[in-house]
């Protein structure tokens, strides 16, 4: 999410902040205000941790004019899903290190991006990408070379007789080049930079990075075709330094490229500053960093109402420090955030309001080691309660789910337990809210009912109707004696002739996930790809339970499209049954899986 509070600031610091996990002891001490002014040996931290947890991410995706971009492949490991047309993603029960998760985002058009963040195994991970546009500033011949420049200043010199293409083979012809120039004194760039600021140095330590400018540099030849630096070839690029970065601006500093494949920087050679601008030799394109490396620790901390007790989201936490620049987050649904931050330094910390009210400033640190925060305190005035009760198709007290959508916030979901009783927490009041109730089996629901927060006080909707009408799209089904059910997160997309619908549904206590992937230019569709022909996943989560029911290429799950429409707003009804491997606990079985859906295209 871009900034609220626009900043002049120069170089973006180190301060990664995030929606992510605590890493540390629950004996640790909280610590604010001055802290305890150590100086001393900074605390380790790895690249990697090698333990893995189950977590579930969302997120958005715009271009470079805060634009939505639907249908972006967005991928952590090999799970994958597509955003919709609100360029919002979702992925659930996927397995990731603790100490770093990585997604990645790509769309043809796009310069690829991705996020590196530290994830959190309780509720959903937030990221937010920026996809810089993949715009060609200029050509040269494979055999003459020449050089490139982009309206920043950012410059490629490129050789003579030196590019082969994906299979490493010689290329002879035209070269377009398309380039992006990432300003360090934009807060935008945490979100348009690929990974975050931290890098494997050449030692291949874990360190931070102190950015003082980023280019993004492709190569694509006169067929489409992606090209690369022959092995042994050379080109220089150029990366001009903001005029408030000169009088920091080192003579020579170390060049750092990133690795798509494991998702972080990594330390490659270096460059000379040459007037307002640094030059260095690179022996490949991709986006490349001009930064110097620094010791750094992880802080964290809460934001509450009403003294602690409600969590308050979208309150945005700004890290200043008076010799790298600033760094920021946003607290999540539980109140959370947390990042890296220098260490060893005095800091400030800002804090302001969702709307933009700044709600307190100190001087934190010195810090030498991680660091919770006392939890920060809300005003009542800038936060406001829905409370109401579901009721089900009788009149009596009902259970399921409630779906909260609000301008400027994602969608979110509580589980309503016996006593139907709901208490929400929001921001920035007044605010109109879409709140909808649900049935536990998802199929009825309340239609959308609209209510405004009132500052500091608690608005009751009432009675939720879960009878006022019939869910518009879900899917449904059964396996080993017991249904599931999914009515929110359903995305169907038809990238390359295939029909792809992603379904996730996600609360406290179980987390169920549907991905479904077969061709789409048939009438009905069919599976008709051999090997990868027809597939579907469940997962659900349930205490320390794990279950996946799949059938990777076997034709042994019988489709039938009731109605199949092939334009897009077009509605998909169909059942399904067959048998499937299930995996739980390790072991293996193989059980009867049946289901119906309705699904809308987007």
């Amino acid at each position: 999410m871009h900034s609220y509070i626009q900043r002049s600031s120069f170089i973006c610091l180190v301060i990664v902040l995030s929606f992510s996990s605590c890493k540390k002891d629950e004996d640790d001490t909280p610590i604010t205000g001055n802290g305890n002014g150590n100086s001393g040996v900074i605390t380790a931290h790895d690249y990697l941790s090698g333990v893995l947890i189950e977590a579930n991410f969302r997120g958005l995706i715009r271009d470079e004019n805060d634009q939505p971009i639907s249908d972006v492949e967005v991928s952590i490991g090999t799970t994958s899903t597509y955003t919709d047309a609100d360029g919002i993603w979702q992925i659930i029960d996927v397995m990731v290190d603790t100490e770093r998760a990585y997604i990645r985002a790509e769309k043809a058009g796009y310069f690829h991006g991705s996020r590196a963040l530290t994830p959190t195994g309780i509720g959903f991970n937030r990221a937010f990408i920026t996809l810089m546009t993949a715009q060609t500033v200029g050509s040269v011949s494979s055999s003459t070379g020449g050089e490139v420049t982009h309206s920043s200043g950012s410059m490629a010199s490129l050789p003579a007789d030196g590019y082969v293409d994906e299979n490493g083979n010689a290329y002879s012809g035209m070269v377009d080049v398309q380039m992006t120039y990432l300003d360090p004194s934009d807060l935008d760039i945490l979100e348009q930079m690929p990974g975050n600021l931290t890098a494997l140095d050449a030692e291949e330590d874990f360190v931070a990075l102190i950015t003082y400018g980023m280019i993004g540099v492709e190569l694509v030849g006169s067929g489409g075709e992606s090209l690369q630096l022959a092995p042994g070839a050379a080109a220089e690029i150029t990366v001009p330094v903001p005029p408030e970065g000169m009088a920091s601006a080192p003579a020579s500093i170390p060049l750092w490229h990133f690795d798509e494949e494991d998702g972080v920087w990594k330390e490659d050679g270096s460059a000379s500053l040459v007037g307002n601008e640094y030059v260095g030799t690179v022996s490949h394109f991709s986006f490349w960093n001009c930064d110097i490396p620094t010791d750094y620790i992880f802080l964290d901390g809460y934001a509450y109402g009403d003294e602690g007790v409600y969590p308050v989201q979208g309150v945005q936490i700004i890290i200043i420090s008076e010799g790298f620049g600033n760094g920021y987050a946003y607290t999540n649904q539980e109140g959370y955030f947390g990042g890296i931050i220098p260490g060893n330094e005095l800091l400030t910390m800002e804090v302001y309001a969702p709307c933009g009210e700044q709600l307190s400033s100190q001087e934190i640190g010195p810090f030498s080691g991680d660091v919770t925060l006392l939890p920060i305190d809300v005003p009542s005035q800038e936060f406001g309660i829905i409370t109401g009760t579901l009721v089900d198709c009788g009149g009596e007290i009902g259970q399921g789910y409630v779906s909260i959508n609000a301008n400027g916030f994602f969608p979110e979901g509580v589980e309503v337990g016996q006593d139907g009783n709901f208490v929400l927490s929001f921001s920035c009041p007044p605010l109109d809210v879409e709140l909808t109730g649900y049935s536990t089996d998802y199929l009825t629901n309340s239609g959308t009912i609209a209510v405004s927060t009132i500052a500091g006080q608690s608005v009751s909707v009432g009675s939720v109707n879960l009878c006022a009408n019939a869910t518009d799209e879900y899917i449904v089904f059964t396996y080993d004696g017991e249904t599931y059910s999914i009515i929110d997160s359903i995305n169907v997309n038809t990238p390359s002739s295939f029909l792809y619908i992603n379904a996730s549904q996600f609360n406290e206590e179980e987390d169920v996930h549907i991905s479904i992937n077969m061709d789409d230019t048939s009438d009905p569709p069919v599976s008709s790809f051999g090997a990868n022909a027809n597939w579907i996943i469940f997962t659900r989560v349930s205490g320390q339970t794990y279950a996946e029911l799949s059938n990777p290429g076997t034709p042994i799950m019988d489709w039938n499209f009731t109605t199949y429409n092939p334009m897009p707003g077009d509605y998909l009804e169909f059942t399904f049954t067959g048998t499937y491997d299930v995996i739980e606990n390790g072991e293996n079985t193989v059980e009867v899986a049946t289901g119906y859906g309705r699904v809308q295209r987007d």
